[in-house]
């Protein structure tokens, strides 16, 4: 939780120098820092965004953590995520996106996960990767002065597959994963 914390200081202070240094820097730095609560990323994620100037497209990456006493050990990932927001309404200051989709890839630390099978398991025994996910997901979110308050429902390729299979054993909502999460935009406002 402390590497949590500190991700999160020194993102907000390279905020600040980039305002401090000007435009030219502004390019270079990240546009918005983010925080999220679930939603295959971990139980808590925080991390930085870029977004296009018209706010159609954007892409973060995300450190995320599971605590020990969450799970039966501490699980850390990344997770680098594009979003598309086709649909906006911008009335003054408030900006509702009414349909977010996007795609991501996640990548799990640790001895226990593996991204190629080891080899003393037979050929094809595990048919996915544990440590490399990759999902889709979809939400909303509504955007006012410089924050931004958003959700997803997604689901990882696998879990999408493993359904398809079994759709009679396994449920629907057994596969969707929630996340909550809030930006903050980080640009000089013209």
């Amino acid at each position: 939780m402390k590497l949590f914390i500190i991700i999160l200081i020194m993102i907000a202070f390279s905020g600040f120098a980039m305002c401090q240094q000007g435009r030219d820097l502004q390019k270079i730095f990240p546009h918005e820092v983010i925080v999220q609560f679930a939603g295959n990323a971990g139980l808590g994620a925080a991390g930085i965004g870029y977004e296009t100037n018209n706010k159609k497209f954007s892409g973060a990456v995300l450190y995320g953590l599971v605590p020990k006493n969450v799970s039966s050990v501490s699980i850390h990932s990344i997770t680098a995520k594009v979003t598309w927001q086709p649909l906006q309404f911008v009335s003054g200051k408030i900006s509702v996106n009414y349909l977010n989709v996007g795609i991501y890839g996640n990548y799990v630390f640790g001895k226990q996960y593996f991204s190629f099978a080891p080899e003393f398991y037979p050929y094809r025994y595990y048919g996915f990767p544990s440590a490399i996910n990759t999902g889709l997901f979809v939400g909303q979110s509504i955007d006012k002065n410089r924050f931004s308050l958003y959700y997803e429902i997604g689901s990882t390729g696998k879990e999408l597959i493993s359904y398809l299979g079994n759709m009679r054993s396994i449920e629907i909502i057994d596969i969707l994963a929630l996340g909550i999460g809030v930006k903050y935009d980080l640009q000089i406002q013209q």
